[in-house]
């Protein structure tokens, strides 16, 4: 998924070397998952309104922006 604008979803669940998140807009969930060796890229502005969690030491997290936990 590579998001410019604004998405608003339940949970989000990254879990292999294909699957990838890069937010350059807006992104809230209520909860993220990165597992296997996944990717999350945060440029811009991410919301997490319950849980974050990641699961393995194969995986990629880069965050340039604002990540947000709680509410929205």
């Amino acid at each position: 998924i590579y998001n410019q604008g604004t998405i608003t979803t339940n949970k989000i669940y990254v879990s292999n070397s294909t699957a990838e998140i890069v937010n350059d807009g807006t992104l809230t969930a209520t909860s993220l998952v990165v597992a296997g060796s996944g990717h999350v890229e945060n440029n811009g502005t991410a919301t997490i309104t319950g849980t974050t969690d990641i699961t393995s030491n194969s995986c990629t997290w880069i965050n340039n922006g604002t990540y947000k936990i709680g509410r929205a």
